[in-house]
């Protein structure tokens, strides 16, 4: 098993270049279901009906407060929740809580996945920028799609932003031209995700946009897939 990975120019720190993966195309939904389909006598409707429960369990899991142990020796279930408040009295939102759930692989998975690996570079990039790979509403599932006022989530690398810092973070421009709207709420700010609260004014075809700081640096990643509300 060949884990291919490139050497990036990190500008910052003591060290002068940092590593990334070097992704292949992602694995789908299709693909992942037509595998267990072929190793197993099951037929695609149970396949699909089995994973629809399970992502039911976990919700209705979440939703009662309940973590989880390591299930299927894969994953836990944690919950986290945030937020500043006045008085300990006052009733908060779920705006205001910002409760979310998270998904851990288990230590067994990640011990599995390092064991004989066969590690390939594959060249060196100049500049750090951030990456997209995936745009989903988390609203409908779709790729590349937003809702206005719901949640969308930005996976790739790099893309940790300073929220504080209204230079960087997620921003949108229409597609026909205009100024560009910032996002001002984050639920996940981190490397390889960035979840969002979309503004509920946001119309139209539009592009994302990422920017973030390398040291003093700027950088950003104009995501070419046009934006299509739902």
């Amino acid at each position: 098993m060949s884990f291919r990975y490139k050497v990036v120019k990190k500008k910052i720190g003591t060290s002068p270049y940092t590593t990334r993966p070097d992704l292949g195309t992602p694995l789908t939904e299709e693909e992942f279901i037509l595998r267990i389909q072929e190793s197993s006598s099951m037929g695609l409707g149970d396949i699909k009906s089995i994973f629809a429960e399970v992502r039911s369990i976990l919700i209705d899991t979440a939703r009662n407060g309940r973590p989880s142990e390591t299930l299927l020796d894969l994953f836990r279930l944690t919950l986290t929740c945030g937020g500043s408040i006045e008085d300990p009295q006052q009733r908060l939102s779920a705006d205001a809580l910002n409760p979310h759930m998270r998904l851990y692989p288990a230590g067994s998975v990640q011990r599995e996945f390092r064991a004989n690996l066969t590690l390939e570079p594959t060249g060196i990039e100049g500049d750090r920028v951030p990456v997209i790979e995936a745009v989903r509403n988390t609203r409908t599932n779709n790729l590349d799609s937003y809702s206005p006022g719901d949640v969308l989530r930005v996976s790739g690398e790099d893309l940790k932003v300073a929220v504080e810092d209204t230079d960087t973070g997620v921003f949108f421009r229409p597609e026909a031209g205009g100024s560009e709207v910032r996002v001002d709420r984050y639920i996940d700010n981190t490397e390889g995700t960035l979840t969002v609260l979309l503004p509920a004014d946001l119309t139209g075809p539009q592009r994302l946009i990422v920017r973030a700081k390398f040291g003093n640096n700027l950088r950003e990643t104009v995501y070419t897939e046009v934006r299509i509300p739902e």
